[in-house]
């Protein structure tokens, strides 16, 4: 081969995008997105899946695909297929914060799942749980202060923990070494500020009314689950959340 071919061929080398080019990878996450806006569920997936193809140790890959596989099971009825779904999303989420421990939202993916782990475990392990998740919520904010959904996991973590009954407390002391610093002002604190970042969320409106709630401000927690039922559809959780929202505002009544 001449010279000046062989000199042409290597500068296309270098230069052409290839099929596992950073072009190709963005623009799958743009597709995924897209079909996460949507609501669309298995297809996100699908496209986040081909996204791993390209680079499998890509946290932006990796948390996506641990929130696609987590709100899978919304649509999953059969309990064991639940458990296998949070599994997965848990073990995807862990390879996000081993991939780039500075992602605010590999964390914050972590402890989301780590919640969903919940409903499948005994008490002394979700209040184990409860530690881990708190802890990479928190991290989440530390590298990104503007995180929405991890003021919404600290919300939900402050209220629930304050929440907790005797028996659960007391497990509380042991995992924890102390009773939890949890409170319903600070679940409050974390839903307003959840909110202010994104008012079009309507499980971060409820969670501020179940707060506003339990410190008895009635008319400031009907307020909030107002908000949340007169928002329109968006996210995933949206139809649940304005079911539990209902329920929560009948109960004030």
């Amino acid at each position: 081969m001449p010279p000046l071919a062989v000199i042409f061929l290597t500068l296309c080398l270098a230069f052409c995008p290839s099929r596992a080019g950073g072009a190709d990878l963005a623009t799958l996450l743009r597709e995924g997105d897209r079909f996460d806006a949507q609501r669309r569920t298995a297809e996100a997936l699908a496209v986040y899946r081909q996204a791993e193809q390209l680079d499998p140790k890509q946290a932006e890959v990796l948390h996506r695909i641990s929130k696609q596989l987590g709100e899978s099971i919304q649509d999953t009825p059969d309990t064991a297929a639940r458990r296998a779904l949070a599994e997965q999303a848990l073990g995807y989420a862990r390879r996000a914060v081993a991939a780039d421990p500075r992602s605010s939202n590999a964390h914050l993916s972590l402890a989301i799942c780590l919640g969903l782990m919940t409903p499948f475990q005994p008490n002394k392990e979700k209040i184990a749980a409860s530690k881990l998740i708190e802890s990479h919520a928190r991290r989440a904010l530390e590298l990104d202060p503007a995180n929405e959904l991890a003021h919404y996991v600290l919300g939900a973590w402050n209220h629930g923990v304050a929440s907790l009954n005797p028996v659960l407390s007391g497990i509380a002391r042991v995992v924890y070494g102390r009773l939890p610093s949890a409170s319903h002002q600070q679940a409050v604190t974390h839903f307003q500020r959840a909110v202010a970042l994104n008012p079009e969320r309507a499980a971060s409106w409820l969670g501020l009314g179940n707060a506003l709630a339990s410190l008895d401000r009635t008319a400031e927690a009907r307020q909030a689950l107002q908000r949340a039922l007169a928002l329109p559809v968006r996210y995933k959780d949206d139809e649940t959340t304005k079911a539990r929202a209902r329920e929560a505002l009948a109960a004030l009544d």
